[in-house]
């Protein structure tokens, strides 16, 4: 391994202003690069180690994969056999999925949904009641009321509602808590001791990093964010330490400690090619696909195996080349950073002999770029198609009341003095007028970040708008679908 990583991840560091980060390679079963870089807390300057807890975010999705590769070793479940086959109330609004959908649809993101991102922020700013294990369930069965972008197998859609589901599924199987299988199955038996999905145990270690942000320009700390309801999608708390026994088992061929954790069948069903992702990824070279919880590309002509997490100031990246029985793993604690991939594939390229810092630089340099304008240009569309000459309809309490959509829940609307406010999930927005019947509104997005949202409010008669009733609610939830209706109750 080249000897200049140190410096290179020195440059990441500092580039992308990265309040922590810890990075450690693995090369033949052992540790031979273990390095922190800043702070897990920047008040206190508690420094970021291998030992500084942090949420995996997505990379929780190999450990989903890893336990259904478990339970297939049982003979509990197959990855081809239709959810049917173990829950005959599923369904789906494609009929075709709803019979034929598996495991290994729903694994590797071709269940034809869109994303659900702005579903997801259950916990931000507050702590969750229980295990998740109901709202999981329940999500399963509301799967029959969400609309899908694309014909079913055809399109790879990332997705955490279908990983927290493909959690519920395992747990209708087995009777069990998925936290309590993951623990069993794969954690214990790896030593794995401090990772956890309960964060007031990742809290009470003392060592949970600090998530911050790049807020005016400026790194500011943000609210954390409860994952234990969607905890198979990105729920799992780690350390970089700990997690080079995850990478040991994927390089072990499912073995640790001369112990079979998982078969080596299983495990190269779980690693292979099961989807087209994106055909040139700027990663590597050509195509990326996914698997169950991995993707997989070629650097400089030898295949790598990745995954990254992103979830509210939590940033990861886990990567491993099978030919080198090597890897790295890669923790930061500032939101939306592309520096914790940046980190991840410059080791790589180390890990193979090749000096590419300048060039990983530059690439994910533009990535933040190109977000960043594209966030700025959102923004502005937005504020262009405000129309305050065009005033609402009706006085602002017709607009109050229950609005329910049987998958995606209900919003609530009151006036509170002289302002309309929505509510969706507990958190709480003003409405304000926008253009005729539509308002402009905020939705908590998972990456600590207010979205811009409209709401319109639809008449039984628009041509005689005022003398009408409000009857429904139309919230843009889910981008590349049509629009959701909210009915008024």
């Amino acid at each position: 391994m080249n000897k200049n990583l140190q410096s290179d991840l020195q440059q990441v560091f500092n580039l992308f202003r990265l309040p922590g980060m810890a990075v450690a390679v693995l090369q033949k079963g052992e540790v031979v690069f273990n390095q922190g870089f800043g702070y897990a807390n920047l008040e206190t300057q508690q420094p970021f180690t291998d030992e500084t807890v942090g949420l995996v975010a997505s990379v929780t999705k190999s450990f989903t994969a890893g336990l259904v590769g478990c339970l297939v070793d049982r003979g509990l479940v197959e990855w081809t056999k239709p959810v049917r086959d173990y829950i005959p109330t599923f369904k789906m609004m494609d009929p075709f999925a709803t019979k034929e959908v598996t495991l290994e649809d729903m694994l590797c993101h071709r269940t034809g949904l869109p994303y659900h991102e702005n579903m997801l922020a259950h916990g931000v700013g507050r702590e969750l009641a229980n295990s998740g294990r109901e709202f999981r369930a329940d999500l399963l069965r509301r799967m029959a009321h969400f609309d899908p972008s694309s014909s079913f197998r055809s399109h790879f859609q990332y997705q955490d509602i279908v990983y927290s589901c493909v959690g519920a599924i395992v747990e209708e199987v087995t009777g069990r808590d998925y936290e309590e299988l993951v623990d069993e199955y794969l954690l214990q038996p790896l030593g794995m001791a401090v990772s956890t999905y309960d964060r007031a145990k990742a809290r009470e270690s003392g060592k949970l990093a600090q998530s911050y942000a790049l807020i005016e320009d400026a790194i500011q700390p943000i609210a954390f964010c409860d994952t234990r309801y969607i905890a198979p999608s990105a729920g799992l708390y780690s350390t970089v330490q700990e997690m080079t026994q995850w990478l040991k088992l994927q390089l072990s061929g499912g073995r640790y400690n001369n112990k079979e954790i998982i078969s080596t069948e299983s495990l190269a069903w779980i690693h292979g090619p099961h989807m087209l992702e994106n055909r040139d990824s700027g990663l590597g070279a050509g195509i990326t696909t996914y698997g169950q919880g991995w993707r997989q590309n070629y650097i400089h002509g030898e295949l790598v195996v990745t995954h990254g997490g992103s979830f509210n100031g939590h940033r990861t990246f886990v990567g491993f080349i099978p030919e080198r029985d090597a890897g790295v793993v890669v923790f930061t604690n500032l939101n939306l950073t592309e520096g914790s991939s940046a980190a991840g594939m410059i080791a790589l390229d180390h890990i193979v002999n090749v000096e590419n810092a300048d060039a990983r630089l530059a690439f994910f340099q533009q990535r933040t770029h190109f977000f960043r304008n594209r966030d700025k240009e959102e923004e502005q569309a937005f504020g262009e198609g405000r129309n305050l000459q065009n005033p609402p309809t009706h006085r602002l309490e017709a607009y109050q009341g229950n609005y329910t959509h049987p998958g995606y829940g209900k919003f609530v609307v009151e006036l509170r003095g002289e302002t309309l406010y929505q509510s969706y999930d507990g958190r709480t927005f003003p409405l304000v007028p926008y253009n005729g019947n539509t308002f402009a509104s905020h939705f908590q997005s998972t990456e600590n970040h207010l979205l811009n949202m409209t709401f319109t409010f639809e008449t039984t008669a628009p041509d005689q708008a005022t003398q009408s009733n409000i009857v429904a609610l139309r919230v843009p939830l889910i981008p590349d679908i049509p629009t959701p209706r909210f009915t008024k109750v």
